[in-house]
């Protein structure tokens, strides 16, 4: 009788072992779905990230203004639609990744001398005025300035570099 209680505590010491041989396996079979989990989630917010630059790209008829300065990186477009839309990335960001600002449905004020131009988006209680100001008479290259007002109060004015391609040849 001894025999068989010793017998039959082995043998469930054996498959408690077993058990927790197995237990543990799960585990770690477990962790690793998580962590494979969590690489796809990732992976697919870049995506997604990524699509929605790809989209903000295509919708570009024309580039009006592209310029930077210490602080920002603005792009001033028209879209397939005529709307007419503000971008805005603040530095480090660069216009490889999603914009800090995006403004649609600005409107244009074309002053009657020299050719100036201003741009005006507002949106969430910010002003962005973009002023462009040829440097001469009926000349394609431009002065480019920046100005943000946040409930009319100004939170920056500086002169941007223009980046645009044709000013820039």
């Amino acid at each position: 009788m001894k025999k068989t209680i010793t017998l039959i505590v082995l043998l469930l010491a054996i498959c408690s072992c077993k058990d927790s041989e197995m237990e543990q396996k799960l585990l770690v079979t477990q962790q690793k779905l998580v962590e494979t989990e969590q690489k796809l989630l990732e992976t697919t917010n870049v995506n997604l990230a990524n699509a929605d630059l790809v989209k903000i790209y295509e919708e570009v008829e024309k580039t009006i203004v592209h310029s930077t300065s210490d602080k920002y990186t603005i792009r001033i477009d028209r879209t397939h639609q005529g709307r007419l839309r503000y971008l805005s990335w603040m530095h480090p960001k660069t216009p490889f990744e999603k914009p800090d600002v995006v403004v649609y449905d600005g409107e244009i004020e074309e002053t009657s001398t020299w050719g100036v131009s201003l741009y005006k988006f507002s949106s969430n209680g910010f002003s962005y005025i973009v002023e462009t100001v040829p440097i001469k008479r009926n000349s394609n290259a431009k002065h480019i300035f920046l100005e943000i007002l946040e409930s009319n109060t100004q939170k920056f004015y500086g002169k941007m570099k223009n980046l645009s391609r044709s000013e820039n040849l």
